[in-house]
């Protein structure tokens, strides 16, 4: 065999990495952090934060349309949206059917997302959770819960130990803290 058959025969066999991405509507997530890193999907922490309340109902629009473009540019096959809010993944599925897109959504339920205020959204919850591919929780406690009041199966998924060397200080800068031994 030559070292051309052999060059063909290699890249047939190659594996498909789909393009993944994370997308959060929040400024920070040290899981959505620790998730893609593992899962080597590209990280989108999205969020607006105003200082008169008068804007705030431009918010999600404005989340939805930054969604929108990320996932024109982007084209994921996999998107992973951290929950809540459920309106991060209500858009996903919306701005994926928009533009032809036919992604797996899996949705990173946290348990803010069945706590006031969310939990007044628990029929836009089950609806949305149920169009998605997966639907992933951080306990066991949780399974049962999104089971039990959703019908919904999920898997669990629980939060490694944080890592204790660097945390944020005050003014929002990480900072090591040093191991006292």
């Amino acid at each position: 065999m030559n070292s051309v058959s052999k060059e063909k025969k290699s890249s047939t066999f190659k594996q498909h990495h789909p393009k993944k991405i994370f997308l959060v509507w929040a400024p920070a997530s040290i899981r959505a952090e620790n998730i893609s890193r593992r899962l080597e999907a590209h990280l989108y922490l999205i969020s607006y934060k105003f200082k008169n309340k008068i804007y705030f109902p431009i918010k999600y629009p404005l989340l939805f349309a930054k969604t929108f473009i990320i996932l024109k540019r982007e084209k994921p096959e996999i998107i992973i949206c951290q929950n809540p809010p459920i309106l991060t993944a209500l858009s996903v599925m919306i701005c994926s059917y928009l533009l032809g897109m036919n992604s797996i959504v899996v949705i990173d339920s946290h348990t803010g997302a069945f706590c006031r205020p969310w939990s007044y959204l628990k029929t836009l919850n089950k609806i949305v959770m149920k169009r998605a591919a997966e639907t992933i929780v951080t306990n066991v406690e949780l399974q049962d819960d999104v089971l039990h009041n959703y019908g919904i199966r999920s898997i669990v998924l629980e939060d490694p130990i944080p890592d204790f060397e660097l945390i944020i200080n005050e003014e929002g800068w990480l900072k090591k803290i040093k191991n006292s031994k």
